[in-house]
């Protein structure tokens, strides 16, 4: 008489493993994609922000010539900007996409305005790798001014 053959039920263990190990590799590559996605959104709008805070300024000026007074709250009162970019006190505090400020400190007559950005990341000493620095390149490329990343997290964006 043969013996009947024993047929297994289920899966092994050595399937069980190569399973498990495709599925890491898919979260790590998943959570590394979102973490980029994440950096470049805020990036993107951060630039948003500084341009339209450079618009508002721009429309100012036509009212109070050499930007005379302006701060953030008077952009905002004055509904040349958005009230977003206020924040929790319509003053610019914790308006990025980081949860610093957005400042506007009172320029000097004649000297144009400046833009500050506050509390984005800083982290090595890469030029070019950092968050801030990455900030103040795509600013200083999209707008008439300068943008110098200060290596603690602020990127100050003079406009002439």
């Amino acid at each position: 008489m043969l013996k009947q053959l024993k047929r297994e039920r289920g899966i092994g263990l050595l399937e069980l493993m190569l399973s498990l190990s495709i599925i890491a590799i898919l979260l790590v590559m998943a959570t590394r994609y979102f973490m980029v996605a994440n950096e470049s959104q805020k990036l993107n709008n951060a630039v948003s922000e500084v341009n339209g805070i450079a618009g508002g300024a721009a429309n100012y000026d036509l009212s109070y010539p050499g930007y005379a007074g302006m701060t953030m709250t008077k952009l905002i009162d004055g509904r040349f900007v958005p009230g977003s970019l206020g924040g929790s006190d319509t003053n610019g505090t914790g308006a990025n996409p980081w949860g610093g400020n957005l400042e506007v400190p009172t320029p000097t007559a004649g000297q144009g305005f400046v833009v500050k950005v506050t509390g984005v990341p800083f982290l090595g000493d890469d030029a070019n790798t950092t968050t801030c620095k990455k900030l103040a390149n795509m600013i200083s490329s999209s707008v008439k001014g300068s943008a110098v990343c200060d290596g603690a997290g602020t990127v100050t964006v003079t406009f002439y």
